[in-house]
């Protein structure tokens, strides 16, 4: 860090310029990320059911259509006036850009499959051209025809059309919660750094790695695809970071200055002690949200690549670009003062004696403390996890409501079969028949006819079943296709795999289960991850066994506190008041609750490095653990708390979306950094820490020659 520190004391105005002139090149560079970033990225593409959907397109020519129509008429769908407008319709449909076929009830032969129960409905499917931009296709589509067409009630759905009202969601939700964070975190930094100048400062960092991140990002969608919930993650975390960041900077800064110290030197003091808890710091942060990539699915990928490029800007423009702008300012940082206060640090105040109160009653707040926790994670007994569908929008939009129209009208899921693929020479009939007679299939059609109920109810030769290798079933659901039945139905048809049969299944309802299984083969590796380097930067920083153990034992408990309460919220319906109105499902987006979880363990040990930081250097100066808890905490309380309460903000604007897993992501995270600030650092760190004595910097010999110096 010395030599970091002499370059931005000594060529401060160099760094600088280098430092912007790379903002704007990454500026230009990240323009285009956001029309190259995708909606979907839930499937595991190692699973079985998305080589079933390979084998479709490949063998079968079986290509699910982009958008699906359901339309809706006053009167039986098989008069010709009915015909007709379908017809005419569909012809307009075709004639639009982009638009490779449709077909409907009509031109498939009117099987009552794809009529509503009481015949004045009927399904119809448009295919787009996969070369081109679907989701802009699907909503020139969507915008042109309405939801009529002459006598016709028009209901769109199909991916294309999800996609796009998701994306379309998700952008104005988030230029609507920035115009929520950033005027509050900027009247919270005003109070925090006492001085407009100084309050500023973090957009220096935030900036840089937000739009740093974005170029990043672009670049990587070249070579893969990326989740559009992604930028969520870049603004939320750019933002908090770069003021927390910042806030242990500048606050750092101040207090190297009024120990007298001159600029340079208190600049170069300050990043030799502040820059390397951040570095630390970030680097912890890194290591825990690269875990990410682990998981298969595209979807948790993007928050890895997304996350580990923000915080590595983030560091680099805290320990680089903002040490070199304070050499340059100097005093001026605390012009334009907003309070009329002092600014400089204090030994005494609300932080040393809540800590020196906690302190002579440690073991009541421990046990109060882990008991709060304990009933806020209480309603995770009964958590039940899901996947994103078009619920996640509002109950008034389009999409949904035609979900919910195909839900209310018609027999079968007919646009979301279960697909079942098996070798040539099979016993077709006989699988045919066997899963036709289970609970929630409606009917099964091979190529023979299609079953319903084990019988052969309609024998005739359906085309499109046999390849070279393989044979098929289309299996139609009487379930919603995410319902424990349809997983029941997925789980069966495995079942009766045999040697020789090579049976495989697909189908969005497989795709979900495969989906949950690649996230719950995955997550002990992660979790073996996280802990294993957490435990490692951890010793690096302190030279202790147990103060790693201890963040990791609390961590834990505050994770579960937040998943119980997210429970509480996202699967009864509860505190509406706060999250607002969203289609209650009873589950949580599996992906979010893993999302969550790894985010907060990582900004967790970010606050924690934090704290740790001051309280060792107390007692390296000489103090006892007790003095060094104390000191240490009145220095950076005031740090963590306030950084936690701006990250905070950021990300408790995501709750202000429509979208219902960016609710549960920003009520989530928010959750996670309050109590972890509140609870955990302010109660449980400096109990424990007292209780433990001594031993708080125990290691064995072996080992205390690995701990890093300054």
């Amino acid at each position: 860090m010395r030599r970091i520190a002499h370059l931005v004391t000594h060529r401060s105005r160099a760094v600088l310029v280098t430092y912007g002139l790379l903002v704007v090149i990454m500026t230009a560079l990240g323009t285009g990320v956001f029309s190259s970033l995708k909606s979907q990225g839930y499937t595991d593409p190692n699973s079985d059911s998305v080589t079933v959907s390979r084998i479709l397109v490949d063998e079968f020519n079986n290509v699910q259509p982009d958008v699906q129509i359901a339309i809706d008429f006053p009167d039986n769908v098989d008069l010709a006036s009915n015909r007709n407008t379908t017809e005419a319709l569909l012809n307009a449909i075709a004639d639009e850009a982009g638009v490779t076929q449709t077909s409907s009830y009509y031109s498939l032969g009117s099987p009552n499959s794809l009529k509503s129960k009481d015949g004045n409905a009927l399904y119809a499917f448009v295919f787009l051209d996969k070369s081109k931009d679907v989701e802009g296709i699907a909503q020139n589509i969507l915008t042109k025809f309405g939801s009529r067409y002459e006598s016709a009630t028009l209901y769109f759905t199909g991916e294309a059309v999800v996609s796009h009202e998701i994306n379309s969601a998700i952008s104005e939700d988030l230029a609507k919660a920035e115009s929520f964070a950033i005027p509050l975190t900027f009247l919270i930094q005003l109070v925090v750094f006492g001085s407009m100048v100084a309050a500023g400062l973090p957009l220096l960092v935030s900036l840089g790695a937000v739009l740093g991140t974005f170029a990043v990002l672009y670049g990587i969608t070249q070579f893969t695809d990326v989740s559009i919930f992604a930028i969520n993650l870049i603004t939320g975390l750019g933002i908090g970071l770069g003021i927390d960041y910042a806030l242990l900077v500048v606050y750092r800064y101040r207090e190297e200055r009024a120990s007298g110290l001159d600029v340079a030197k208190a600049v170069e003091r300050t990043v030799e002690t502040a820059g390397r808890t951040v570095l630390f710091s970030g680097a912890t942060v890194a290591l825990v949200l690269i875990s990410l990539l682990a998981f298969p699915q595209y979807f948790l990928k993007s928050f890895g690549y997304a996350g580990v490029s923000v915080v590595v800007l983030a560091v680099l423009g805290t320990i680089f670009a903002l040490p070199a702008l304070l050499n340059v300012l100097g005093d001026k940082v605390d012009s334009l003062r907003v309070f009329k206060r002092n600014l400089k640090p204090h030994d005494h105040g609300f932080w040393f004696t809540l800590t020196t109160y906690v302190m002579k009653r440690p073991l009541r707040i421990i046990v109060g403390s882990v008991v709060l926790l304990l009933t806020l994670a209480a309603p995770i007994r009964t958590i039940t996890f899901g996947t994103v569908d078009e619920r996640v929008l509002p109950a008034n939009n389009t999409v949904v409501l035609a979900g919910d129209f195909i839900r209310d009208r018609f027999d079968g899921w007919e646009a979301v079969p279960v697909d079942v693929v098996v070798q040539s020479g099979s016993d077709v009939t006989a699988l045919a028949s066997k899963i036709s007679l289970m609970t929630g299939v409606a009917r099964v059609q091979a190529k023979d006819g299609v079953y319903v109920a084990g019988n052969l109810a309609q024998p005739v030769a359906l085309s499109g079943y046999v390849s070279a290798t393989h044979d098929r079933l289309t299996v139609i659901l009487s379930v919603d296709r995410y319902s424990d039945q349809a997983n029941d139905v997925v789980t069966q048809i495995r079942s009766m795999n045999t040697a020789g049969q090579d049976l495989l299944v697909g189908g969005i309802s497989a795709t979900f289960i495969d989906s949950q299984d690649a996230i719950k083969n995955t997550l002990p590796y992660v979790l073996a991850w996280i802990a294993l380097f957490t435990f490692v930067v951890l010793f690096l920083f302190t030279g202790s066994i147990l103060l790693p153990i201890k963040a990791l034992v609390l961590n834990v408990l505050s994770l579960s506190a937040t998943i119980g309460a997210l429970t509480w919220v996202f699967t009864t319906g509860n505190a509406t008041w706060l999250v607002g109105t969203f289609i209650n499902t009873g589950t949580v987006d599996t992906s979010i609750i893993v999302l969550i979880s790894i985010l907060a363990f990582g900004l967790s040990m970010d606050y924690e490095l934090f704290l740790l930081s001051r309280i060792k250097e107390e007692h390296d100066a000489g103090r006892d653990t007790t003095d060094s808890v104390a000191f240490g905490l009145q220095r950076s309380g005031r740090i963590v708390t306030a950084a936690a309460l701006i990250i905070s903000v950021t990300f408790m604007a995501f709750v202000t979306s429509s979208v219902t897993n960016i609710k549960q992501l920003g009520l989530g995270t928010a959750l996670a950094i309050l109590l972890d600030a509140t609870i955990v650092r302010a109660l449980l760190v400096p109990a424990f820490m007292k209780v433990a004595g001594r031993f708080n910097w125990w290691a064995p010999r072996w080992a205390q020659r690995f701990r890093l110096q300054d």
